[in-house]
């Protein structure tokens, strides 16, 4: 086709190290203008000098640098045209000064140009720590997230005064009933209903700290009932 190179959108996509989704969103967002599509009846192409000079006079020179194929200007970028009449981007550049190269082919980067390119590396992975602790502490604001720790302390504490609550209700005021309606002891009313809910408690408890243990060696997250329930159970007896 008059000296121009077609390909396919996933072969561009592969020669530039990105993904096909990254080839349709600079087409969505012109950055790769109308010109660089190539219909040929066999779907839409890529004309790959046109794509290119498209690229590197819309792409951001201090956000490639961070790329592990950054698409940059290379020597031969600078002349006043390229092969198949497309325009050189060479008036779009910075300044000489300024311009920072990739490695193309055999070409080494240099000392600075590798320093760049762990420095915006370095600063792009701060920013998205920084950007996931932000969403974190939202979340924790908004009442979305709450804090695993107090939530555990609140429910230990919570469902100790419900054990004593129910141990003080059968030895006391169940077992006194008990006593009342059929005119037996109380004492051995309360000591009898006392002593099987503690067995009841006892099973409760193996089965509990079984399934705890079960959930564990399976790596998955025990449930918040079962694991306090246990715990409370075995530190009470």
């Amino acid at each position: 086709m008059n000296g121009r190179t077609i390909c396919s959108k996933a072969e561009y996509a592969r020669r530039k190290g990105r993904a096909r989704s990254s080839v349709a969103k600079w087409i969505s967002l012109g950055k790769i203008s109308r010109a660089a599509l190539v219909d040929d009846g066999d779907g839409e192409k890529i004309w790959i000098e046109r794509a290119d000079a498209d690229l590197l006079g819309s792409l951001d020179p201090s956000q490639q640098v961070s790329q592990l194929l950054p698409i940059l200007p290379t020597p031969a970028d600078r002349t006043t045209t390229t092969g198949g009449g497309v325009p050189s981007v060479s008036a779009e550049l910075p300044p000489r000064s300024k311009r920072i190269t990739a490695p193309v082919g055999n070409e080494a980067q240099s000392d600075r140009e590798r320093d760049l390119a762990r420095r915006a590396k370095a600063d792009a992975d701060r920013a998205e720590f920084d950007a996931e602790a932000a969403r974190r502490k939202l979340s924790v604001d908004e009442g979305r997230w709450v804090d695993a720790a107090e939530v555990s302390r609140v429910y230990t504490r919570e469902l100790a005064t419900l054990l004593a609550d129910i141990e003080a209700f059968h030895g006391s005021t169940l077992a006194r009933g008990i006593a009342n309606e059929f005119g037996l002891e109380f004492t051995a009313v309360a000591a009898f209903v006392r002593q099987r809910w503690r067995e009841f408690r006892g099973v409760v408890s193996e089965d509990a700290r079984a399934r705890r243990l079960e959930v564990e060696n399976e790596g998955a997250e025990p449930q918040p009932h079962e694991y306090q329930f246990a715990k409370e159970i075995v530190d009470d007896d």
